[in-house]
């Protein structure tokens, strides 16, 4: 069985190609994963223990469930489902990854993964080993924080998510997902009002536990109530006001 580290790759080589930098010194997203606010020889220090800008192809899998949690990865582009398998084989999607999230945080060090993580388009990731960056963590303590934090937002997530399923209908449902993925993107310095999409209609069913006609039922609907633009993968929220209005 494969590493984590190994980022699994169904039918081609891993690849690493710069984004706005090939180092995390001067990287544009910076400010979104765990080296976020370190200086100096701190950041010098966390920058070389990453692996950066590692590539993954549509459907390719960044870890499987069982493999061993030894690294720790930050999107640096595109985005992810993660998901587990029932005893038949049926996929539940528990969250979609995107720009600035940290994957991997399902399991105990050297433990197997729970969940599996498959690219939802072309995209990026960096890498960090567990055992790397408990040893860094042990004299930059701000890194034992950033960590914490992650893993509590998860679990906060999470806990959202089964909220989300237990009390609110298919229209809340996916008026809910809308927002988080608009608050999301605007807490990382993007637009919060222009969403790319990269999940299927099925994906975002899967996740919302509604049918494929349901989920396209409602968008034509917030469409035609001129809550939402969509066209393909692109959706533009126009009355942000009403969507908050559905959500709640």
């Amino acid at each position: 069985m494969q590493l984590a580290n190994e980022v699994q790759k169904p039918h081609a080589q891993i690849s690493t190609r710069p984004l706005s930098s090939a180092t995390c010194l001067g990287c544009s997203r910076q400010s979104m994963c765990l080296a976020h606010q370190l200086e100096g020889e701190d950041l010098t220090a966390f920058d070389s223990i990453v692996k950066h800008s590692v590539k993954l192809n549509k459907g390719d899998y960044l870890y499987r469930s069982g493999d061993r949690f030894d690294t720790i990865y930050t999107v640096r582009s595109g985005s992810f489902k993660t998901f587990i398998n029932d005893e038949e084989g049926r996929e539940q999607i528990l969250r979609f990854a995107i720009q600035g999230d940290i994957v991997a945080l399902d399991a105990e060090f050297n433990k197997e993964h729970s969940t599996s993580v498959q690219a939802l388009e072309t995209s990026y990731v960096c890498s960090i080993p567990v055992n790397r960056y408990l040893e860094l963590a042990a004299s930059v303590p701000s890194l034992y924080t950033r960590l914490l934090t992650a893993m509590s937002s998860r679990i906060v997530e999470e806990e959202e998510h089964a909220l989300l399923l237990g009390t609110k209908s298919a229209e809340q449902r996916l008026a809910t997902l809308l927002l988080s993925l608009s608050q999301r993107n605007a807490a990382r310095g993007f637009s919060g009002v222009e969403l790319d999409l990269h999940m299927s209609r099925r994906d975002i069913g899967n996740y919302l536990s509604a049918a494929v006609e349901t989920v396209s039922r409602l968008f034509t609907r917030l469409q035609e109530l001129k809550i939402i633009d969509a066209h393909g993968k692109k959706v533009v929220i126009t009355d942000m006001d009403a969507l908050r209005k559905i959500a709640a």
